[in-house]
């Protein structure tokens, strides 16, 4: 089976995508393996010790979330598992900013051991919620780098839950009958 890897930033629909791959039949690397605060991934990812995270993926079928999303990162998933395909969920990039920062803010995401990790690794600086400028630049900028990637191939989905959400663009993708339930929509903001 061909890895897949969610490679969206927090707050674009990566939730649901998790969700419609279960439903799916995939296995999805759980996100608890690297939000335990004794977890090594996040640092041996930034010094470029990728060999835990591969051994990761000899074990599920799909990955979303940090740090599978964390920057250029994708290239060394494309270079160490050729077979594999990428999913990149994205959404305006106002409504991205303000839903991360009223998630943040619900999650004390500040408070979080791995915070001040992946503002570095993703965004270049000690606190990137307070840099709206650097947050759309990176945000737009990454965007328009994956999808120059993998230009010109047949590995990268791109999908926009604030325009459409169902099944026919994920199922073609990933060959896979769509499923008689309606496409997950999850943590949605009220």
């Amino acid at each position: 089976m061909d890895k897949i890897f969610c490679i969206g930033s927090n707050k674009t629909g990566t939730t649901s995508l998790t969700n419609a791959l279960q439903i799916l039949g995939y296995s999805v690397c759980p996100e608890y393996l690297m939000f335990n605060q004794n977890s090594k991934y996040f640092y041996n990812q930034s010094i470029g010790n990728y060999s835990q995270l591969f051994r990761l993926v000899d074990i599920y079928d799909a990955f979303e979330d940090r740090p599978w999303n964390h920057s250029d990162f994708y290239k060394k998933l494309d270079e160490n598992f050729k077979n594999s395909k990428f999913i990149l969920t994205i959404r305006n990039t106002d409504n991205w900013i303000n839903s991360y920062r009223r998630w943040s803010k619900k999650i004390n995401l500040k408070g979080g051991w791995f915070y001040p990790l992946v503002s570095n690794i993703c965004y270049g600086v000690d606190d990137f919620l307070n840099n709206e400028d650097i947050m759309r630049m990176k945000y737009e900028q990454r965007n328009q780098e994956i999808i120059n990637y993998f230009k010109d191939t047949n590995k990268l989905l791109i999908l926009d839950f604030e325009e459409s959400q169902n099944w026919d663009n994920l199922c073609d993708f990933l060959k896979k009958p769509i499923p008689s339930q309606n496409f997950p929509h999850l943590n949605k903001t009220k």
